[in-house]
């Protein structure tokens, strides 16, 4: 019997925590990175994450949309929900 070391991931999970990420890292600096800037860095920062998503979803579907893959960004606790309705389908 021959292993194919070529493996299909059909599941992508671009961001996680993004709220987390821009809001207590850039806005409150609770988290790392530890910035101060509420009201402009996590506004700013929000909106290169969902520009990241974006260009990952396209260059994934533009170079492995025969494999029918699903994307997401994971957000609180809908990103459970999200992955394990994703595994399950």
């Amino acid at each position: 019997m021959k292993l194919s070391l070529y493996i299909q991931v059909n599941r992508w999970i671009t961001i996680s925590e993004p709220s987390v990420i821009s809001n207590l890292g850039y806005g409150t600096g609770v988290m790392a990175p530890g910035r101060m800037g509420s009201g402009v860095n996590d506004y700013s920062v929000g909106h290169n994450l969902l520009q990241a998503h974006v260009m990952t979803y396209k260059l994934y579907k533009n170079s492995y949309g025969e494999q029918n893959g699903k994307n997401t960004m994971c957000t609180g606790s809908l990103c459970i929900l999200k992955v394990v309705s994703l595994i399950w389908r």
